[in-house]
């Protein structure tokens, strides 16, 4: 269990460097593109294959699988792997491991050793992941530590108040808000005013902005030129400034744009170093997908010496949980909340917190 950005993949392919063969599973093509490049500068000489719609390498000494292929039953058969076949299976994202799909590849494969890789292990939904390891957790540091040992930035937060929005007026479907609503209200006027007033404000390089919805991405990425802010929108439908991921990343490196606007296109696996400025603009409705969130901004770079976190927050129903998951606790033990006398004690050195009342 590691923070976003302290080297969950490093740490996988020098503690496998020694096996013969070895596995490494994910469910993002970024996430194994990444890992690919990693085991290339720690173990140069071994053979790499792909197994994924694509390609179907069998003969490797490292085999870098899609969940979403490999899963199927009829790969997961001697013709193509005996049971034990690897003797080193690396599990990423190890969080979503309750899924069908992971869970027919780790039943299947009898390797030597599993190493699960996770930043949140806390799922909303109270499955246990720890179960599908024995309960054996190898080795733990959090946001907090990370911080303090210098791995990530500390981060400046800032809670503002959005008074444009009222929660308690949009329907809630499966303890989650319904999409069409939550996108109305969020894709209005006085909102962008408020988001514009402190962007402007905490003036960055390089932002990522998390938003509800197509539409909203697309609205606020108008609204933002409109204002004349270069900003695109990445998420996987239409718009007129919608941007290919890949091609977003590298022009807001080159600051040919300032702000990326997306839709779960950020959440994991994705390297932006340069990153200053992390804007949440819809409700914390997932731990999980909060803290991949906030890490997408906490990696070390020359051109920054903090991240700058601006989260626009309303009267939704989880937003008391936001302390908890800054000070680096389980948000599900919602009695640690009453423990936290002074926050500022509680978060990483160099870290500071400011909400509005």
């Amino acid at each position: 269990v590691m923070a976003t950005g302290v080297g969950k993949t490093y740490l996988a392919a020098f503690d496998s460097r020694e096996s013969r063969r070895v596995l490494f599973v994910a469910h993002r093509e970024e996430i194994l593109r990444q890992a690919w490049e990693t085991y290339e500068n720690v173990v140069p000489l071994k053979s790499k294959g792909w197994f994924n719609a694509d390609e179907k390498v069998t003969e490797a000494d490292i085999i870098f699988a899609s969940v979403q292929t490999l899963s199927q039953q009829r790969y997961l058969n001697p013709s193509y792997f005996a049971p034990d076949y690897f003797d080193y299976l690396v599990v990423d994202e190890f969080h979503h491991v309750a899924a069908q799909s992971y869970q027919r590849i780790v039943s299947y494969f009898k390797p030597y050793f599993m190493l699960g890789l996770t930043a949140t292990p806390y799922r909303m939904d109270n499955q246990d992941i720890f179960q599908f390891c024995d309960d054996n957790v190898v080795y733990e540091i959090n946001l907090q530590e990370a911080i303090n040992k210098d791995y990530l930035v500390p981060f400046h937060y800032y809670g503002i108040y959005d008074d444009t929005t009222d929660y308690t007026k949009i329907a809630v479907s499966n303890g989650r808000y319904v999409t069409e609503q939550l996108e109305k209200a969020l894709s209005i006027a006085p909102r962008v005013d408020l988001i514009l007033k402190r962007y402007r404000e905490y003036k960055s390089e390089r932002a990522l902005a998390f938003c509800s919805g197509i539409r909203h991405a697309n609205f606020m990425t108008e609204m933002f030129r409109r204002n004349h802010i270069p900003a695109v929108a990445v998420h996987s439908g239409q718009g007129s400034y919608v941007m290919e991921r890949e091609a977003a990343v590298r022009a807001l490196r080159s600051r040919d744009v300032e702000v990326i606007f997306s839709v779960d296109q950020f959440n994991e696996g994705v390297d932006i170093p340069e990153v200053d400025l992390v804007m949440f603009l819809r409700p914390t409705e997932s731990y999980t997908v909060f803290l991949q969130q906030l890490g997408r901004g906490l990696r070390k770079s020359d051109t920054k010496k903090f991240l700058t976190i601006l989260d626009f927050i309303g009267n939704y129903t989880r937003a008391h949980l936001i302390p908890l998951i800054l000070a680096g606790r389980n948000p599900q033990d919602q009695k640690e909340l009453y423990k936290i006398r002074d926050l500022s004690e509680s978060v990483a050195e160099g870290c500071t917190l400011n909400f509005d009342m």
